[in-house]
């Protein structure tokens, strides 16, 4: 009997057998240049599980690739990548020599809910210049090579950027729009700075408002006109939120966007609302608009709604409601309060996220410093995700979040998500844990984030799990349905993501107070703090 025949259908019958198809955790990407045109590709490669093949009488170990074969993305030059079609046995040899990229993230969900999961490649600028995140798309089709990869573009940010602005401040539209020049432009002028990013309201609003400051007895606005000369300058190079990177010679008529300094009065200025992008605005008008029903409260009854919210969410309200799992979750042990969530609603989010923290065997790698001092000051992501002791039971404690495109910059969690009540879990599969609890503020509500630390192997990580119904604004009316999905996709793309960095400057904390001789130690001044669009300019130094 040929021997590859039980083998083969034995290999069948265990895909047959598996969930759903798509990637899976354990793949990993590593870099090289697969058609010789100097930019730099990716190769993603798919784990391999050992699983024992009955052989007549013998248990033969085979290893079994994952459900989306090994592929390589080819870098375009125009910051996006593409599927190359399926790869010869020379260019597999050659692409699994490339050494791996170790400080991607990978996070998996079923994005477009076609029944398999797919993968988001995160963290490519440092590897990459200004290479945008990457979606990569699985089919539902063991086997298959991934149909398409998508960039998350600067579309994908400035939307959220502006969505998530209002959000927290529903005066932010008018807040940020940039003033601009209606009238001629005058003979004279001086350049302050140039931006590369028409859409980039947030910085000329910035820029705007730092060259009135430094200028007070002039005028500043935002100019698309030709800037004044010289075009090639000595100036300071910036990242998109403005932080300098570097002094370099630049052309800065080749930037669409200028601020301009104008002799004060003769200009005629008025706000620039349509550098927002448009899609933001009509979100936002749509929100207003299903809110337009939600009734008024003063302070005093909205203080006393919170409670009442609070305590019927609590215990009446998703009292005996089923659990499960999403695609971005893992199967466990309920955590208090779980059964509260009902799995059915089309808000309800669920993730996992488990983080290294330290190996078992270095210094002061156990749980009475690692649970009961590191964990309890990075409990929740509070302002720039800096270290704060929690005390238990804690009074409201405001959680901080970012936008979406800037989770892993420490410096960038200054955005009010909402209040948070803080409680420990005091029996069971999950004790130790610290549960914080969305109050009715939040921008997600109502939920937990639960965190504990456990051992996994010989280390210690922490398990962040985080569940809930997100409501907001007019909470539970049927007509704010398309808003709470929006925030339900935002929770689950983005949480993992969020308490992920959380659980890292955690690691690094630990790391300098007690193992500074780790080989993880990276001191605070080399952690990146540049995002993609590193093409802005500044006068380094502006004389008239």
């Amino acid at each position: 009997m040929n021997r590859r025949v039980p083998i083969i259908l034995a290999l069948l019958a265990y895909g047959a057998a598996a969930t759903a198809a798509g990637f899976k955790e354990g793949y990993t990407v590593a870099y090289g240049d697969l058609n010789g045109d100097t930019n730099i590709d990716l190769f993603v490669k798919s784990p391999r599980k050992i699983v024992p093949i009955a052989l007549d009488d013998l248990s033969v170990p085979i290893a079994v690739p994952g459900d989306v074969p090994d592929f390589v993305l080819l870098n375009t030059g125009s910051r996006t990548f593409n599927v190359a079609p399926a790869l010869t046995s020379a260019q597999l040899a050659t692409a699994r020599q490339w050494p791996v990229a170790k400080n991607l993230d990978l996070y998996y969900r079923d994005i477009d809910l076609n029944g398999a999961v797919d993968m988001e490649i995160e963290g490519l600028t440092p590897l990459v210049p200004q290479a945008f995140n990457q979606i990569i798309f699985a089919s539902p089709t063991r086997g298959q090579l991934p149909p398409k990869a998508a960039a998350k573009n600067t579309k994908f940010q400035r939307y959220h950027e502006q969505v998530f602005g209002w959000m927290r401040d529903p005066n932010y539209f008018e807040i940020n729009a940039p003033w601009k020049i209606k009238s001629v432009e005058p003979p004279q002028r001086w350049w302050y700075g140039s931006i590369a990013d028409p859409t980039n309201v947030v910085l000329m609003n910035r820029w705007v408002n730092d060259c009135r400051a430094s200028y007070p007895g002039y005028t500043c606005a935002i100019s698309m006109a030709q800037p004044p000369p010289p075009c090639n300058r000595t100036v300071t190079a910036t990242d998109d939120q403005g932080n300098p990177i570097g002094t370099t010679n630049d052309n800065i008529c080749s930037k669409p966007v200028h601020v301009i300094i104008y002799l004060p009065g003769g200009i005629v200025l008025e706000k620039d609302y349509s550098k927002y992008d448009p899609d933001a605005r009509e979100t936002v008008d749509i929100v207003i608009r299903l809110s337009a029903s939600c009734p008024y409260f003063n302070d005093t009854d909205q203080d006393r709604l919170r409670r009442i919210e609070e305590q019927i969410y609590q215990y009446t309200v998703m009292a005996g409601a089923a659990y499960a799992n999403m695609a971005n979750s893992e199967n466990h042990a309920p955590f208090p309060g779980d059964e509260l969530f009902n799995p059915f609603d089309k808000t309800f989010h669920h993730y996992d996220v488990h983080t290294r923290i330290c190996s078992m065997d270095r210094p002061n790698c156990n749980l009475q410093v690692v649970r009961d001092i590191a964990h309890r000051n990075f409990s929740a992501p509070h302002y720039q995700l800096r270290p704060e002791f929690t005390n238990i039971p804690g009074p409201h404690t405001m959680a901080y979040i970012t936008l979406p495109y800037l989770y892993k910059f420490p410096s960038s969690y200054t955005w009010e998500a909402g209040w948070v009540t803080q409680r420990m879990v005091a029996s069971g599969r999950w004790s130790s844990a610290i549960q914080n609890v969305t109050e009715s503020g939040h921008i997600s509500y109502p939920g937990t984030i639960s965190r504990f630390v456990e051992q996994r192997g010989d280390e210690l990580a922490v398990f962040t799990h985080g569940i809930g119904i997100n409501r907001t604004r007019c909470a539970l009316t049927e007509a704010s349905r398309p808003w709470e999905l929006l925030i339900a996709a935002g929770n689950d793309a983005e949480g993992p993501k969020q308490f992920n960095q959380l659980s890292v400057q955690m690691r690094r904390w630990w790391v300098v107070n007690y193992d500074p001789v780790s080989p993880d130690y990276v001191p605070y001044s080399v952690q990146p703090t540049a995002i993609p669009g590193q093409n802005n300019a500044k006068a380094s130094t502006l004389t008239f």
